[in-house]
């Protein structure tokens, strides 16, 4: 899908093939270019001249470092999430067993039936739930994290060539 810039330019011609209708523009350059002149890199179309496809060597590379610190960055936080939720759930069963036993029966002195041996399932049933709950949290949180990495303005101060906005040919008449 076409954005910005790319689809106000639809009436605009090929820089190279005159006729030929555009249907993108490069990052490097901010020329407009056919099908058959642009190349898509990982986030971007770049042209066929020698410089803009050293920027999209370049561009590349970055996101897929960028890519790869993001996806440490995630696992580092997944991993310390489930420990700390195993911990939490281990702790609820822990106080939630005794305290099913006690409200399934008639109190602490009573015989103990089958009421109170539901106590324990009743906590792990207890703790199952919540852990659902949190799977949904850390699925949201996971996605909100993974994009506000990609967008972090430090990361991507990182970048041997800070990426730049296309020219624009409009602005220069």
């Amino acid at each position: 899908m076409l954005k910005g810039r790319e689809s106000a330019m639809m009436d605009e011609t090929c820089h190279k093939h005159e006729g030929v209708k555009a249907v993108g523009i490069c990052r490097s350059c901010g020329k407009p270019f056919c099908g058959d002149c642009l190349s898509q890199g990982l986030e971007a179309l770049y042209c066929s001249g020698e410089e803009c496809r050293a920027q999209m060597r370049r561009d590349d590379a970055f996101i897929g470092e960028r890519d790869a610190f993001v996806e440490a960055e995630i696992q580092a936080w997944l991993q310390s999430f489930d420990t700390k939720l195993t911990s939490v759930l281990v702790g609820l069963w822990l106080i939630a067993t005794p305290l099913f036993v006690y409200l399934g029966s008639d109190g602490w002195t009573a015989n103990f039936g089958v009421a109170s041996a539901m106590g324990p399932l009743g906590a792990l049933v207890l703790c199952l739930q919540l852990r659902t709950f949190a799977g949904m949290y850390k699925r949201r949180q996971v996605k909100r994290r993974r994009a506000e990495l990609k967008n972090n303005r430090l990361l991507n101060e990182l970048s041997p060539e800070k990426a730049s906005d296309p020219p624009n040919p409009a602005a220069s008449l």
